[in-house]
């Protein structure tokens, strides 16, 4: 007599609804393989990446925001800039600037006095100036040939990027 695998019952089942005879059905090997052992824990909370958006990082201790670097990128064969801005009590955020490289741009943390004294603030919508003071009145700041934008920290203590008329 034959074996039949369990899992082969619904095709029999299924096969014996059709005019077609059941088909024949190989044996099965009967030793059961060896139980795999579960696999190790890959990483531990500690070790987790910091582009694992489920881990909450603790934030950078700076009393000041900083730029904590910057690199030439190539976006779609044009050059931008890659940032990592540092705002007081949030983990390192990227910012990036397309169009010029790192050495063609004006980047630097601003106050609401400047962004006023060069005319922008006043054009900003409520929300985003909120974002600016809840951040220490200090905002990200990048201008350049084609433009220039603000990368303000929202309150989930995530930039954005508001482009500014030019």
């Amino acid at each position: 007599m034959r074996q039949t695998s369990l899992a082969m019952v619904p095709l029999l089942l299924l096969a014996a609804g059709c005019d077609s005879a059941v088909p024949t059905v190989a044996p099965t090997a009967t030793a059961a393989a060896p139980a795999a052992e579960p696999p190790a824990a890959a990483t531990t909370p500690t070790e987790v990446s910091q582009s694992s958006p489920t881990v909450d990082l603790p934030p950078t201790k700076v009393s000041a925001p900083e730029i904590a670097s910057r690199e030439d990128i190539d976006v779609n064969g044009t050059p931008g800039c890659s940032f990592d801005v540092r705002y007081v009590d949030a983990v390192d955020q990227p910012a990036i600037w397309n169009g010029e490289g790192c050495k063609a741009v004006r980047a630097e943390f601003v106050t609401a006095a400047q962004l006023t004294s060069l005319g922008r603030l006043a054009a900003l919508d409520e929300e985003t100036r909120d974002d600016i003071a809840r951040a220490g009145d200090r905002v990200f700041y990048v201008e350049g040939a084609v433009g220039s934008a603000i990368y303000p920290l929202n309150s989930a203590k995530r930039v954005y990027k508001v482009m500014l008329g030019d």
